[in-house]
């Protein structure tokens, strides 16, 4: 193809044709001619990689006008070069591939990429045409190896592929929740809360899972009990507990890779049961006749040894009244 622009003066009368005449530079071959109504002009049968010589003039009603001339060599015309900066981010079960266009298109421009990948290993390649940067590819499976290529494609076809990357999709259990407290302790209950994990490590948190265990001093239950939650909850109510008793905490974080748990154990203690109200009854019953029993017993043992006597003959002395002689 071969371009200008409109002369600067048309002589007065508009311009109504151009001509382009061309030949191999500094050969003695004849000038061959195309023209045209405008620019550009397609100018064929060109080698590729080859010098040649161009003049171009324009054309009014009256005459041909002086022409500008021009020495260009021809480009290949070809599939583009592969892309350049191919970058691949493993994600929860995929990739991202990355890419900017070719440093070359040959001569006609990228119309779209096409990508290309399969496991390490295998012989057979997925591919997925008509992609653009950035691409994900899903469904992959993690801790596995993978291989991506990308190709770059013109009107001559597909070129070579960006040179070939691997990927491991690496994802591990996420980090241990943070921050674990309890609150609300009670002899049957208490309420656990907590904040989720700094890090999924490449997976999304599926839940979470509050465990206990009884102690008693040094020695530990080997039995855990559990209570699972949904990823979004970051408390939990534990129920059904043991009035008085000590009980080891921990919150696990889950994924599809594992689970990991808070750390050091949390040591909480529920408090004593409170009495039942027909018991506190009995009690204060009980108490209340054990009083009288013990006061009968006092006055029983005064008034046979005589102090309970000696005591009332000082209070009539004192008041001037005197015992009735017995039998009057």
């Amino acid at each position: 193809m071969v371009s200008w622009k409109p002369p600067s003066f048309d002589g007065g009368v508009p311009v109504t044709e151009y001509r382009v005449v061309y030949r191999k530079n500094d050969t003695d071959d004849a000038f061959k001619t195309v023209t045209g109504t405008k620019s550009p002009l397609k100018v064929p049968n060109l080698m590729d990689n080859t010098m040649y010589e161009f003049k171009v003039s324009a054309r009014n009603k009256r005459c041909w006008g002086p022409s500008v001339e021009e020495v260009e060599t021809t480009k290949t015309l070809a599939a583009p070069d592969a892309p350049t900066e191919l970058f691949l981010k493993s994600t929860d079960h995929s990739i991202t591939a990355s890419w900017k266009a070719p440093e070359n298109d040959h001569g006609r421009p990228v119309t779209e990429y096409t990508l290309e990948y399969r496991k390490l290993g295998e012989e057979d390649w997925v591919k997925v045409e008509n992609v653009t940067s950035p691409h994900t590819i899903s469904n992959l499976k993690y801790n596995k190896e993978y291989q991506v290529h990308v190709f770059a494609v013109n009107a001559i076809g597909i070129g070579k592929p960006v040179k070939s990357q691997t990927k491991t999709i690496i994802i591990r259990a996420p980090t241990a929740p943070r921050n674990v407290t309890v609150r609300d302790i009670k002899y049957d209950f208490m309420m656990v809360s907590w904040i989720a994990p700094i890090s999924n490590e490449g997976a999304a948190i599926t839940g979470y899972k509050v465990e206990y265990q009884m102690r008693v001093g040094k020695v530990v239950s080997k039995v855990w009990m559990a209570m699972m939650t949904k990823a979004n909850a970051l408390t939990a109510n534990l129920t059904k507990l043991n009035a008085s008793t000590e009980y080891n905490l921990r919150v696990g974080a889950m994924n599809v890779a594992g689970i990991t748990y808070s750390s050091p154990l949390l040591m909480v203690k529920t408090v004593g049961a409170p009495m039942a109200p027909g018991l506190i009854a009995f009690i204060v019953i009980a108490s209340i006749i054990g009083a009288l029993i013990v006061a009968d017993i006092i006055l029983y043992f005064a008034l046979d040894t005589g102090v309970t006597k000696k005591v009332v003959t000082a209070a009539q002395t004192k008041s001037g009244y005197e015992k009735a002689p017995e039998g009057e």
